[in-house]
């Protein structure tokens, strides 16, 4: 199973989703966002499993880098 996160921005902060999805539900998470006016820049990202991805901002909300690390493992 592909795992995959869904990023996004609401009011100008930018926004990624804390659990992962699979392909269909990816797709259906993106039709939501897109369906409300206040988000944009909607985009998805193929993550391996235990990694989470961290998005840096300036301050106008753009993004600027995208950092992935490997999740802990308890």
């Amino acid at each position: 199973m592909e795992n995959i996160k869904v990023l996004w921005t609401r009011n100008g902060q930018r926004h990624v989703s804390v659990v992962s999805y699979d392909r269909p539900s990816a797709a259906r998470r993106v039709s939501e966002l897109e369906a409300d006016p206040a988000v944009s820049d909607v985009e998805t990202v193929s993550v391996r499993p235990g990694e989470t991805v961290e998005v840096a901002q300036k301050p106008q909300g753009r993004t600027v880098q995208r950092k992935y690390t490997a999740g802990s493992q308890k």
